[in-house]
C-alpha cells in the first residue's frame, strides 16, 4: 500500500492550507480537502483513499466522528483525528470509532509526523498491509516557441502570478504560460512547493534565506503573506534567516 492519496477534512481554510503543506513536506500527497462531511463522504465513495485526516468540529450537521463511523461501516481506511477538543464526552465518542491516531491542536510538524507514522504502523499491523510513503519526481509540460518542453518540478525555482498567465522561473530559463497560478500549483507536488503569497509559489529547496516579510531565492526577494513566518520556520528548519 503506497500512501499517495490523503483526504483532509478541516473547516478552517487557512489552517487546512497549512496542514496540507505540512503533509506535503512529510511525503504525503493530499488529493482532496473538504470542510464538511458530505463532500468528503462522496469523494471517498468514488475514489481510492489511503489515509483520512479529520477535524472533529466541521461544517454541516455531521461532525468528524460521525463521518468516521459512516466510513468505517463501509470500508477500511486508516483514520486520524486532528482536533482542539479533548473533553471526556468527545473522547468517549472517539474511542467508539477506534481511529488509528489522535492529535490535539496546536501541534508541530514533528508531532504530526510522529502521529501519522505511528498511526500507519498501527494500521499496518492490524491489516497486515505494507505501507510505503512515496513522492515521485514530477514533470510538467510547458509550451515554448511551438514545442512542448518537459520540465522537472525540481528545476523550478518559483512561479509568479501575472493576471491570467503565470511566469515560471527555472534554473535555466524563464517561461510564461497561459495558466493561472492556482492551476499551476495543482500540477506541482505539494511536498515541494509552498504558496507563500497569493502571487508566488516557491520551491522550498530553492530558498536561501528568509525573514518575517520576505524570502530570498538567489538574488530575488519574494514577499511572504502575513502570519506565514512561523509556519515557514517550522517547514524549513535550519535555513538562514535574513
Amino acid at each position: 500500500m503506497v500512501v499517495n492519496n490523503v483526504v483532509l477534512v478541516e473547516d478552517e481554510r487557512e489552517l487546512a492550507l497549512n496542514i496540507k503543506e505540512l503533509l506535503g513536506s512529510l511525503g504525503f500527497y493530499v488529493s482532496a480537502v473538504f470542510d464538511n462531511a458530505l463532500g468528503a463522504l462522496e469523494f471517498v465513495k468514488l475514489n481510492k483513499v489511503d489515509l483520512l485526516i479529520l477535524d472533529i468540529m466541521i461544517k454541516g450537521e455531521m461532525d468528524g466522528i460521525s463521518l468516521a463511523m459512516e466510513i468505517k461501516s463501509r470500508m477500511d481506511i486508516p483514520i486520524v483525528f486532528i482536533t482542539a477538543y479533548s473533553e471526556n464526552e468527545i473522547i468517549k465518542r472517539v474511542i467508539d470509532v477506534s481511529p488509528d491516531g489522535y492529535l490535539l491542536k496546536p501541534f508541530t510538524k514533528e508531532s504530526l509526523k510522529t502521529t501519522l507514522l505511528l498511526s500507519l504502523s498501527s494500521y499496518q499491523k492490524r491489516t497486515n498491509k505494507e505501507i510505503e510513503i512515496r513522492s515521485d519526481e514530477i514533470t510538467i509540460q510547458i509550451r515554448d516557441k511551438g514545442f512542448i518542453s518537459l520540465i522537472p518540478a525540481s528545476d523550478i525555482l518559483y512561479a509568479q502570478a501575472d493576471g491570467l498567465y503565470t511566469k515560471i522561473i527555472t534554473v535555466k530559463k524563464t517561461f510564461m504560460i497561459r495558466d493561472i497560478l492556482k492551476d499551476v500549483e495543482a500540477r506541482l507536488p505539494s511536498n515541494i512547493f509552498l504558496r507563500v503569497h497569493k502571487s508566488y509559489l516557491v520551491n522550498k529547496n530553492a530558498i536561501d534565506s528568509f525573514n518575517g516579510k520576505i524570502l530570498q531565492i538567489q538574488d530575488i526577494q519574494i514577499p511572504i503573506r502575513r502570519g506565514y513566518y512561523k509556519f515557514l520556520r517550522a517547514m524549513l528548519g535550519n535555513h538562514e534567516e535574513v
